[in-house]
């Protein structure tokens, strides 16, 4: 066989030059037609005006034409009509097309996709051109079926980013919301240093803080509810409707705030309403009387405890302690303190995402805390929490922690 073919679909024709008999030649035409009719693809054999000459199997199976009634036809009858002027100029090109798509006919008329592979050469000693067609039916529909997923992935995608989209936004509003109701400036109390940080691990936190001038005294509480996204976030403000309901039914006399009080009537309005049990609420409390010179608190849940520090004294943690408000069975246990509060004496309450940061598998913990606020004893609230602050992100690498951070500092003015 002379010139190129497709040689995965067409078996080579004897090589003009070959030196064989007359016998051994039929033989291997023989075998050639032979393997015509076990290929897979629909094999063609046309003369120089491209008029069939032979036909494999597949190909007059899959047309639905008897092999007779293919012989001697022009190929070109069996490519769809707008199609038919195209392939009659694509056989006289030189060099040959080797492939094309080219839409074949059946016997019922309709179109088959195939791809043509074409090549020339010769057959029982003349010219020919050899025409492999592979079926792309399958490969179409598989293809079909794939366009079809990517659309509905496509439109599933759009779904879901609209969603995200609305679902961001909305906790943008969220988040804002509860930024406001966080307290916007410290307010001023005579005799009293305030300052307070607060800032979320992710968009919004289960974090929350109040200060409440009540009376002639002042009301601090930070709450510590499990998990930083938006169930925490509402369920600490559930926490902030609860205390001032509690502040409102106080009466009008002049009595101290009693932190342990307050923590009960949490928990009770916790235990009434159908909030999911799962949730750990942990809930610090302090009252600060100038009148008494005393401040009473109350630890429900948070293990790190309160700090203390006051003139030419050694910082300390307060021996303050007692169960979560929510999220461990059983009654409330608290140990409530009262402690003498004098001029020049500082209180930290801080929640746990400060000492649980972790840095190379090392926490901040609790000793650094404390250390951190006793090299802060002449300093200001403010300064003392930035200090804190300053030395946390040295730590951690960053401002932000992988927790929510609250701290809160009390100091009495000397």
């Amino acid at each position: 066989m002379t010139g190129s073919q497709d040689a995965s679909a067409v078996p080579p024709a004897p090589n003009p030059g070959f030196k064989g008999s007359a016998e051994g030649g039929a033989v291997c035409l023989e075998n050639l037609q032979s393997l015509l009719h076990v290929a897979s693809d629909l094999l063609f054999v046309l003369d120089g005006e491209g008029r069939i000459l032979e036909v494999g199997r597949q190909a007059h199976q899959s047309l639905d034409f008897p092999r007779e009634e293919l012989l001697g036809r022009p190929f070109a009858d069996f490519i769809v009509p707008p199609r038919r002027e195209e392939f009659r100029v694509a056989l006289g090109e030189d060099p040959l097309l080797p492939m094309n798509r080219f839409p074949l006919v059946s016997r019922d008329g309709a179109p088959l996709e195939m791809e043509l592979h074409l090549s020339r050469g010769s057959w029982d000693g003349k010219q020919a051109l050899f025409v492999a067609a592979r079926d792309l039916r399958e490969r179409l529909r598989a293809e079909a079926q794939a366009n079809l997923y990517i659309r509905e992935i496509e439109r599933t995608n759009r779904e879901l980013a609209a969603a995200h989209a609305r679902i961001d936004a909305d906790m943008a509003k969220a988040a804002r919301l509860h930024g406001k109701l966080l307290p916007q400036s410290h307010p001023p109390f005579p005799g009293l240093d305030l300052w307070a940080f607060y800032q979320p691990a992710e968009r919004l936190g289960g974090d929350f803080y109040q200060i409440l001038p009540f009376r002639n005294q002042l009301l601090v509480y930070v709450v510590d509810v499990s998990g930083h996204g938006l169930d925490g976030a509402l369920l600490s403000l559930f926490v902030r409707e609860w205390v001032l309901a509690y502040l409102e039914r106080l009466g009008p006399e002049d009595r101290p705030l009693e932190p342990e009080a307050l923590v009960g009537f949490v928990a009770e309005q916790f235990a009434r309403e159908p909030l999911p049990e799962e949730y750990f609420l942990c809930l610090q409390v302090l009252a600060v009387d100038l009148t008494r010179g005393v401040a009473r608190l109350a630890n429900a849940g948070s293990h790190v405890r309160p700090l203390w520090s006051g003139p030419g004294r050694r910082a300390r943690y307060l021996d303050c302690v007692g169960a979560p408000v929510a999220g461990l069975p059983g009654a409330l246990h608290l140990q409530a303190l009262r402690v003498a509060f004098c001029p020049g004496e500082r209180i930290l309450l801080c929640t746990d995402g400060l000492v649980e940061e972790r840095a190379e598998g090392i926490f901040y913990g609790t000793d650094r805390l404390l250390r951190r606020f006793e090299e802060t004893l002449t300093l200001s609230a403010r300064q003392t929490v930035e200090a804190i602050l300053v030395d946390f992100e040295s730590f951690a690498g960053r401002r932000r922690g992988r927790d929510d951070l609250t701290l809160l500092c009390v100091k009495r003015e000397a």
